[in-house]
This record gives C-alpha cells, structure tokens and sequence, in this order.
C-alpha cells in the first residue's frame, strides 16, 4: 500500500514526466559521451554516444510524446532538433580530430 506521503513520488515514478526526465538525462549522456569521444579520440565513446542519441530519440518518438500535451510535444521537438544539430555540428567542425585529416 502507498502512503499519502509517497503518492506524488510513485505518481512521478510511473508518469510522462518521468519518461521525459529519463530521455533528457540520456540525451546529456550520448552529449557528453559524443563529445569526450571526439576530444580525446576515443572511437568507442563516440559511437557508444551515437547509438544512445539514436535510441533516445526512437523512445522519445515512440514513448514520450504518446503521452505529452501539445506544448511539451513542440518543446521536445525542439530540444531533440537542436540537440541533433549541436551533434551533427561537432562531427562536421571536428571531423580533422576524428578522422585524422588535415584541415582544409
């Protein structure tokens, strides 16, 4: 049985807001871990950050904007666009530290 005092936690636990919460928290990660990889040329970081932007995105599709209401469903496509742009941005500035190329 839930306490009173718990209902709002277990409320959070199990709601929409959570599921966002989780999705922003794994997009900073894939940021985080994208941006450590092309700094300090570890390939592994790099990719492991790709593939967890890219499930980030299938769940907020798929999960986080079922439940959402119109607002937050515009808010979240407009923190996952930019966020893909930032990404998209570093790989293209960096691309010399990533490949090894000379810069042009």
């Amino acid at each position: 049985m839930i306490s009173s005092a718990s209902a709002p936690l277990a409320t959070f636990l199990t709601g929409a807001l959570y599921q966002l919460s989780l999705s922003v928290l794994w997009a900073l990660y894939a940021s985080l871990l994208t941006t450590v990889g092309i700094f300090r040329r570890i390939r592994g970081a790099r990719v492991l950050g790709i593939l967890l932007l890219g499930a980030t995105v299938l769940k907020v599709f798929l999960v986080d904007l079922s439940a959402l209401q119109t607002f937050y469903r515009i808010i979240s496509f407009i923190v996952l666009g930019l966020l893909l742009l930032a990404v998209s941005y570093g790989y293209n500035r960096f691309k010399h530290i990533i490949f090894g190329e000379d810069q042009t």
